[in-house]
């Protein structure tokens, strides 16, 4: 009898089909086999020691000895009758060894004249069989698992020497408590090929393959318990950044159910694979870290993410360079359909199909001369493309996104924006797309160097003016935009011409701090004709064009207003004047919110650090009092202030902490951060505002409180440091901020 098999043809008991018969299979299957009790075979000829010539085609009758017959269907029972061998011998052009199990659970290792071990443990066996291949040898040998079976724990993993082939057609199954890391597992190997490879149950990693060059997996399967500890399904690194991997090829990938990733790369140089398949994994079906020269025609995924929403179906992440994919393909999931991330440079993307992904369609961080070539988003949680940096080296630079359909069919639009640039980017373009609008918006600029041209739904600004008849000028829209170099176009269409003839001319006013879009009559048709518009902006030569806010403190470029005041109170509605992760804020009317109409929010990211150095009336230096209100909201409880920035690696930062509760003061120095002072507080309120007030007196001693809006002081924390003496402001994962002021301007 057989056992159950699921809907992928993998047999989920742990004995499978009776051994023998499995052993047959895989010899048949192999292409030709010697099996005897004895002599292994026979020979046939004319009489003389010659054989016969015979045309190629012509049916030779082996009297009932040829392969064909090493096993019969019982027509009454439907059972496969057993080959009657005590050994079995290997094909030595299609295995060395074969690696099988008997009726009675026994395993064995048959190479090509004699046995090699035998054990009641699959991984054991199939060990000893690759241990027993040519020592010393400089061409490929080969093993050949023929038969299913369950790891016992005897050994911890299979470990794959260079020059090795080892082809498991038939499952493997590892039960959660074995004590099995890995089914494959390899350091500092080359010349290595896992044909096939297929993998149930609970292993660690199922296949991780660490420091290999000229290595191949072909077709990898493993389907994880949902309900048992795991990490990655296959996984090539750089064993501990000792030895990178070279010239690795995989074919078709699949993975269920993984606690992390289904296929992960670290430190990989020239990467090809065919296509990853995730389906329901905690990470991404596919990561590709640090790896180089890489192409890869498909990464499918189906519900990813479910422990992280902030990984995809397919990331890059952490210095990527020369990557090529044809096509993402994402269904639902928790995060992103895709991430290009962290220093990822010269990426290309042919298209993707992402629908329902959790946050953003599309992420972008800090990456270099990216080209997404086309595709369709459909119904984010987040931005359709979303923009941004948490570092500033590089810029977000040399983004393509073109041929892009971004749409939100839902009754209720949950998309902000189709695409949303912020944070520093530079030259990026967003052309020839067509775009869904979002509830804010259909594009979000971030530079004056971004061409957006020819998009169908919006562009650099859109919305709908009435022509008056009779008017001089007959139109204007005010500040389209506020980058002086901007080379700006208009499209405007009627909604419904008139029945007179008209025409119309448009141009561009700067009136010194914004562009007007003026629309003039050339032909007047005498009534008023309703209009919608959009303005482009293509940029034909860039040169001295500012790319935004400055990342450094130079007082010499600062104009401040003197005293006590105001510094920044968000009712402008953006954070242009900061530079850093700009993308995991946001500024908006929702609560909770200290004074006016808006305050700053924090949106998601890990850092999420961001700072001023130009722009803002006031920047507090020593000597000064200032303070912010400040709140914790739903997953974001931790606020705090930078101050006496240089840069982003370089300040003072202050903050209150919920995994204490306490609140603390750090320098940091090149991104080191060192703590001077920390004091526990009661855990604050979700929603609750808070008074937070920093005092920073000239001789270096800083003093942090935070207090109840009456007054009343929860916890005091103070420190002495003469690191810095002036700089810009920002914050850190802070939750709400709101009305930052100077209260005492060197005691002015």
């Amino acid at each position: 009898m057989t056992g159950d098999r699921n809907a992928d043809g993998l047999d989920e008991s742990d004995d499978g089909l009776p051994l023998s018969r499995r052993a047959a299979l895989a010899l048949l299957g192999a292409g030709g086999a010697a099996a005897a009790t004895g002599t292994a075979g026979a020979t046939h000829g004319n009489g003389n020691g010659s054989a016969p010539t015979r045309p190629w085609n012509q049916h030779v009758d082996a009297q009932g000895h040829d392969l064909t017959n090493v096993g019969t269907v019982d027509a009454a029972s439907g059972s496969f009758d057993s080959l009657d061998v005590d050994t079995t011998y290997t094909s030595a052009r299609e295995a060395d060894v074969i690696v099988w199990k008997d009726d009675d659970g026994s395993w064995y290792a048959d190479g090509t004249d004699e046995r090699v071990a035998t054990g009641e443990d699959v991984l054991a066996v199939t060990q000893a069989a690759l241990d027993s291949l040519t020592d010393g040898r400089d061409w490929q040998e080969k093993v050949l698992v023929a038969s299913p079976g369950t790891a016992t724990g005897e050994v911890d993993r299979i470990t794959l020497p260079s020059y090795s082939v080892l082809d498991v057609p038939y499952r493997i199954h590892v039960p959660e408590g074995s004590g099995v890391d890995y089914v494959a597992y390899t350091e500092d190997a080359h010349d290595i090929d896992v044909p096939r490879l297929t993998v149930t149950g609970a292993p660690f990693i199922a296949c991780r393959l660490r420091g290999v060059r000229r290595t191949t997996v072909g077709d990898f399967r493993y389907f994880a318990d949902p309900d048992a500890d795991t990490d990655d399904g296959l996984r090539f690194d750089n064993l501990g950044g000792e030895v990178r991997c070279e010239d690795v090829r995989l074919g078709r990938a699949y993975v269920e159910h993984s606690d992390n990733h289904g296929v992960e790369t670290v430190d990989v140089h020239r990467f090809q694979a065919d296509t990853i398949i995730g389906n329901d994994t905690d990470g991404c079906a596919c990561l590709l870290n640090t790896t180089t020269d890489a192409t890869v025609n498909s990464v499918i995924g189906y519900e990813t993410g479910r422990a992280n929403d902030q990984y995809a179906t397919f990331r890059l992440a952490n210095d990527n360079q020369n990557i090529s994919v044809g096509q993402v393909v994402s269904r639902g999931g928790y995060g992103r359909g895709m991430a290009i991330i962290t220093d990822a440079q010269r990426v290309s993307i042919g298209e993707v199909d992402i629908a329902e992904p959790g946050l953003s369609g599309i992420q972008l961080v800090d990456a270099a001369d990216v080209t997404i070539g086309g595709g369709v988003i459909r119904n984010p949680g987040g931005h359709g493309v979303n923009i941004y940096s948490l570092n500033t080296d590089p810029p977000n630079r040399n983004i393509t996104v073109t041929d892009l359909r971004v749409v939100d069919d839902r009754e209720e639009t949950e998309m902000e924006y189709a695409i949303n640039e912020s944070g520093d980017s530079a030259n990026n373009r967003f052309v020839d797309n067509d775009l869904d609008a979002g509830t804010s918006g259909v594009i979000n600029v971030g530079s004056p160097t971004t061409v957006v041209r020819d998009n169908t739904g919006g562009g650099l600004d859109e919305g709908t003016v009435t022509l008056a008849g009779g008017a001089d000028p007959a139109a204007r829209v005010e500040d389209v935009s506020s980058a002086g170099s901007s080379a700006l176009d208009a499209r405007l269409q009627p909604v419904r011409p008139p029945e007179t003839a008209f025409w119309f001319e448009t141009r561009f006013e700067w009136t010194g701090g914004q562009w007007d879009l003026v629309v003039e009559w050339a032909t007047d048709p005498g009534t008023d004709v309703e209009a919608t518009y959009v303005v482009d902006r293509d940029q034909p030569n860039l040169a001295g064009v500012e790319t935004g806010p400055p990342s450094e403190w130079n007082p010499g470029e600062v104009d401040e207003e003197p005293g006590a005041g105001l510094i920044d109170d968000f009712e402008d509605d953006n954070i242009a004047e900061y530079v850093g992760a700009t993308g995991a804020y946001d500024v908006n009317e929702d609560a909770p919110v200290a004074e006016g109409d808006f305050s700053l929010k924090n949106t998601g990211g890990d850092e999420a650090l961001i700072g001023s150095f130009a722009g803002l009336d006031r920047y507090p230096s020593a000597g000064d009092t200032f303070a912010a209100k400040a709140a914790s909201i739903d997953d974001a409880e931790n606020f705090g202030l930078l101050f006496g920035m240089q840069d982003l690696s370089n300040f003072y930062f202050t903050r209150y902490w919920k995994g204490g509760p306490s609140i603390q003061i750090w320098r940091v120095e090149d991104g080191d951060y060192n703590e001077l002072a920390s004091t526990d507080v009661p855990e604050t309120t979700v929603g609750t505002i808070y008074d937070y007030v920093v005092d920073w007196a000239s001789d270096g001693t800083i003093t942090l409180e935070l207090r109840e809006t009456d007054g009343t002081v929860i916890g005091t924390a103070t420190a002495q440091d003469t690191a810095f003496t002036e700089g810009g402001i920002g914050t850190r994962r802070s939750g709400m901020l709101d009305d930052l002021r100077i209260t005492d301007a060197g005691g002015q």
